[in-house]
């Protein structure tokens, strides 16, 4: 490695220094935002990726009204027993979250 090359770390170790200079964060900054060489990405079906990607992106945003009020629908015709088991769901959650967080078992 030639001595004027400088990798990421070695760069950075040198901004954590308390007298570095601005200049030492600015070439840490832009090393890591150099150029992506994009000779080594092969890019031939990127377009038609793209297109595919926006399709079906449209496709979900044009369904998804019609999804939301069908759920609505059946939300909004839920009888008692329905709520409470959506409700003794819910309490048993929170109640096992707050038992872990007081006992402090550990990660949920």
């Amino acid at each position: 490695m030639p001595p004027r090359i400088r990798r990421s770390r070695a760069l950075w170790d040198e901004t954590r220094r308390p007298d570095a200079p601005w200049t030492a964060t600015a070439r840490a900054i832009l090393y890591e935002l150099q150029p992506v060489r994009f000779s080594a990405i092969d890019a031939s079906g990127t377009v038609a990726s793209i297109r595919g990607i926006a399709a079906g992106f449209w496709r979900i945003l044009r369904a998804t009204p019609g999804v939301v009020w069908g759920i609505v629908r059946i939300i909004a015709g839920w009888r008692m027993r329905e709520w409470t088991i959506v409700g003794g769901a819910a309490a048993y959650y929170y109640a096992v979250r707050y038992i872990h967080r007081a006992l402090e078992a550990g990660p949920l």
